[in-house]
């Protein structure tokens, strides 16, 4: 997953514009069914998929 997202954000510069504009702000996968890669229903998933993005974003804004 993490491979991919970040060829998304290599390819696509406008969203790696997006992406970049966030800043150091928290992403959270609101996905209220999914306790893995989003919040989940009450708040208490992994968040993976939030976790991935700003690992991406830090790596990008390191080479841009």
């Amino acid at each position: 997953m993490r491979k991919a997202v970040k060829k998304k954000f290599v390819t696509h510069v406008k969203l790696r514009d997006l992406l970049l504009n966030t800043g150091n702000e928290n992403i959270i996968e609101n996905a209220p069914g999914d306790y893995y890669w989003g919040c989940g229903a009450d708040g208490s998933g992994k968040n993976m998929l939030g976790v991935i993005l700003q690992e991406v974003r830090h790596e990008l804004s390191q080479i841009s």
